[in-house]
C-alpha cells in the first residue's frame, strides 16, 4: 500500500472524533432551533461544541457538569444571535445544547461509553413548550413547588409594569413555556430540579414526552 494513502488514513482516523461531534452539533443545531437562531450559527455551534466536549472528563458529579453546562449556555449566548438579530436568551441556547449533549452522551454514547456512563444520570431535560405544558398539566404539584414562583414573580412584575402605565396585564403560566420568554439560570434551573426530583436516575429520558407529544401518541398512564 503507498505510503500516501496509509498517511491519508492516519490523518482522517485522527480527525474522526472531530467530524462525528460536529455532525451531531450541526443536527442538533438544526433540527431543534434552527429557524430561530441566525444562519450562520450551525458553523459557530459546530466549532464550540468540539471546544465544550474536551472537557467532559473533568465531569465527576451533577455540580461539575451543571457548571460544564453553564459555560456552554454562556458561550452560545454570547456567540450567536437569533435570525432577527436580538441577543439570544438562556431558554434559546439550552435547546441545541441539550439536544446534542443528549445524542452525542445518552445515545451514541460519546467521546467513550465508561466517560458516558458516567456523565449520563447529570443530563438535562431539553426545554420545550411541549415539555413544560405536559408537566404543568400532569404534576401539578410539582410545578407548584419547582417552577411556579419564578414564573408568578415574571408575572408580577408585568403586571405591576402595566398598572403604571395605566392598563391592565392578566398573562397566564402557559404563556411563560415559550423559550424566549426564559430568560434567567434560576428560571432555567427550576424546570431542571423539576425532573430530577420526578427521575433523580436519568431525567433525561423524560424527554421522551416529547417525542411522544410532537407525534400525537396518547400517553396513557
Amino acid at each position: 500500500m503507498p505510503e500516501k494513502i496509509n498517511r491519508l488514513i492516519n490523518l482522517l482516523k485522527r480527525r474522526e472524533p472531530e467530524f462525528v461531534t460536529k455532525g451531531i452539533a450541526a443536527a442538533s443545531y438544526i433540527t431543534s432551533i434552527g429557524r430561530v437562531l441566525e444562519k450562520r450559527g450551525v458553523d459557530k455551534f459546530q466549532e464550540m461544541a468540539w471546544v465544550e466536549i474536551q472537557k467532559l472528563s473533568a465531569v465527576k458529579t451533577t455540580s461539575d457538569f451543571d457548571v460544564f453546562h453553564d459555560g456552554f449556555i454562556y458561550n452560545v449566548m454570547k456567540t450567536i444571535k437569533t435570525n432577527n438579530g436580538k441577543e439570544t436568551t438562556y431558554g434559546q441556547a439550552q435547546k441545541p445544547v441539550n439536544v446534542f449533549l443528549k445524542i452525542y452522551i445518552d445515545q451514541a454514547r460519546l467521546p467513550d461509553p465508561k466517560l458516558a456512563g458516567r456523565i449520563k444520570p447529570f443530563l438535562h431535560v431539553p426545554l420545550d413548550k411541549n415539555i413544560m405544558e405536559y408537566f404543568y398539566e400532569e404534576f401539578p404539584a410539582e410545578y407548584k413547588s419547582f417552577v411556579q414562583s419564578y414564573v408568578h414573580q415574571i408575572i408580577g412584575c408585568l403586571e405591576e409594569h402595566a398598572k403604571k402605565e395605566g392598563y391592565s396585564l392578566k398573562p397566564k403560566d402557559k404563556e411563560f413555556f415559550e423559550l424566549r420568554r426564559i430568560s434567567s439560570k434560576p428560571h432555567y434551573y427550576a424546570w431542571q430540579n423539576l425532573f430530577r426530583n420526578l427521575w433523580a436516575e436519568r431525567p433525561v429520558m423524560l424527554d421522551m414526552v416529547y417525542e411522544l407529544r410532537s407525534r400525537h401518541i396518547p400517553i396513557e398512564l
